[in-house]
């Protein structure tokens, strides 16, 4: 694969996809979306801050160390052609991240504040994201998460979920925050969204499938084909999804528009399951599969901007 010469600054694919920025802006604002429907707040900047930062950092870190591989794709080239200046970004990120953390939020009294089944599932949210990559730490007896196929799509899936939907309560009042975590309409949301991004997980698989085979990672995609995976498990999951939006509907009182907007959240997904089994380039896919999430949070900040 033949490097681009350009800056990173003028090659859009490197400075949104590649950069992981895009990643930082979908779990932004899928923070955002949580946020709205379930306590009617935004989250403050430094909040929103840490949780875009941290993104980057955490994907920008994992492919720095993918990349030193044997892989020849386009992002791996732009990986290497650019690896001064994404150390460098990480350097400035990672000490913003401490400099909010601890000085602006006091994250760490924060925490303490917070019931124990609270902490006990963000250090586990935790413990899952470092253990996903584990080798890139050197640890190298011990295989990663992500080795394991189906346990790569679920960790991902509850990492994500947990991050916008659980991590935004550390910043609210303990009073506020008791009346959210754990109520029902907080689970069906998590429950909901978790189902969301675990779909996602598995459709991301289908571009992953020569490598995933190399690399004897086992998944869904891999033991079932492309076909099976999507009737077996792509479209279950869909169904699941939109139980979940017919309950939460019905039991805290939404508008009829409510409802419809996950009507077409559903159709773009199957929109997008037609056209990726057609696409091979990354960016292609990255753009269909993981867009949805700006899409669904969208749909959903709109929606309660009005309601």
């Amino acid at each position: 694969m033949r490097q681009s010469n350009k800056p990173v600054f003028l090659n859009w694919k490197g400075l949104l996809l590649w950069s992981n920025h895009f990643y930082g802006i979908c779990t932004t604002l899928l923070t955002i979306e949580a946020s709205s429907l379930l306590w009617n707040k935004i989250p403050s900047y430094y909040a929103l801050s840490i949780i875009y930062f941290g993104t980057v950092v955490y994907y920008t870190f994992a492919y720095l160390r993918e990349t030193q591989g044997d892989r020849n794709d386009e992002r791996s080239s732009w990986y290497h052609a650019n690896k001064h200046y994404l150390m460098l970004r990480q350097a400035f990120l990672i000490i913003g991240l401490i400099y909010i953390a601890f000085f602006k939020l006091d994250i760490v009294r924060l925490f303490f504040l917070k019931s124990l089944g609270f902490q006990c599932l963000l250090l586990f949210s935790c413990l899952l994201s470092f253990f996903y990559y584990l080798p890139n730490f050197n640890f190298k007896k011990i295989k990663p998460i992500r080795q394991y196929g189906v346990l790569k799509s679920v960790s991902i899936a509850w990492v994500w979920a947990t991050t916008c939907c659980l991590f935004p309560l550390l910043f609210l009042g303990q009073n506020e925050s008791n009346n959210i975590f754990p109520s029902l309409h907080f689970l069906l949301f998590l429950t909901q969204l978790f189902v969301f991004i675990l779909l996602l997980a598995i459709l991301f698989d289908i571009k992953d499938l020569t490598i995933d085979k190399e690399a004897l990672v086992n998944t869904l995609v891999l033991k079932y084909g492309v076909q099976q995976t999507i009737k077996k498990f792509a479209m279950p999951l869909i169904a699941i999804y939109f139980i979940i939006s017919v309950v939460i509907y019905y039991l805290y009182h939404q508008t009829v528009l409510y409802l419809c907007s996950q009507v077409v959240l559903v159709l773009m997904i199957y929109f997008v399951i037609s056209v990726i089994k057609k696409v091979k380039s990354i960016h292609y896919n990255i753009l269909y599969i993981d867009g949805l999430m700006i899409v669904k949070a969208l749909i959903g900040i709109v929606y309660a901007s009005y309601y």
